[in-house]
């Protein structure tokens, strides 16, 4: 596989990661916090590095109590 191969899939699956951190906002917004862990969490394992993605799942943790 070469550099211009795995771009479109790095673009991808920065969209689904940016898709899936919204989904979990949306159910934040409506206190749906299990549904909110669940996406964020699901974002984090397709992008361990987004920090911001880790604050807003520690606001649901400690929503949860």
């Amino acid at each position: 596989m070469t550099v211009e191969d795995s771009r479109p899939r790095s673009a991808s699956k920065s969209i689904l990661n940016s898709m899936t951190t919204s989904v979990g906002r949306f159910y934040e917004k409506r206190h749906q916090l299990y549904g909110a862990l669940d996406q964020y969490s699901k974002a984090l394992s397709s992008n361990p590095d987004d920090t911001a993605t880790y604050i807003d799942r520690s606001r649901v943790f400690l929503k949860m109590g």
